[in-house]
């Protein structure tokens, strides 16, 4: 059976109907690529839901989203992103600690690193302190080996990558795909985003 593109699946998923609204934000579309320089933006909590999807990018054209070196939460060592992203497949989630729907959004995630090992989970902290990261780390169980915690206080992968709302996601596909999505996706959307990035064919 031949796989569908990353690109019909994300088009299969916008078709769900959406709720808009500053605390009902269910996924925003997102029709232009990531700034080259975005501004600082005001941080908005996006609901849970399973919001809409859009190609960034493909890592065989353009990998400079992941040109950055970052900071690994506990062992406070360099991450280099274009090593990182060569861990594809790759679901990367923007939270900030008191965002109260990124509490909710951790243990999902946590649930889905742990039924999907063959897949890097990375974890961007922003908006707090060390102290804040470890206490939502601890409180969420985020703990599994393919989870990577990376410290952006300073946000400058916050800037990077154009976050103005959290949680959003990326994911890099097997095929070096990079998407992007704002708006908790729950658990279900975690499965399908983990289908996705494999490059498996979606039952439902």
């Amino acid at each position: 059976m031949q796989r569908p593109t990353l690109r019909r699946l994300f088009a299969m998923m916008a078709l769900i109907g959406l709720v808009s609204g500053c605390a009902e934000i269910r996924g925003e579309r997102q029709t232009q690529g990531i700034p080259s320089e975005p501004e600082a933006a005001e941080i908005i909590e996006t609901s849970a839901g399973e919001p809409s999807a859009t190609l960034v990018s493909t890592i065989a054209d353009d990998d400079s989203l992941f040109a950055f070196t970052g900071t690994e939460l506990y062992g406070r060592s360099g991450i280099d992103g274009l090593e990182l992203v060569a861990e594809m497949p790759l679901i990367m989630t923007f939270v900030v600690p008191s965002c109260s729907v990124c509490v909710l959004e951790g243990p999902e995630i946590a649930a889905s690193a742990a039924a999907n090992p063959d897949i890097t989970y990375v974890v961007v902290h922003s908006a707090g302190s060390v102290e804040d990261y470890e206490a939502y780390v601890g409180a969420t169980g985020l703990y599994f080996e393919n989870i990577v915690h990376l410290d952006d206080s300073r946000g400058a992968l916050w800037r990077r990558f154009g976050i103005t709302q959290q949680p959003t996601t990326f994911l890099v596909g097997a095929d070096g795909d990079i998407s992007r999505s704002i708006g908790a996706l729950e658990l279900d959307g975690l499965e399908k985003a983990s289908a996705i990035v494999m490059g498996e064919q979606l039952t439902s």
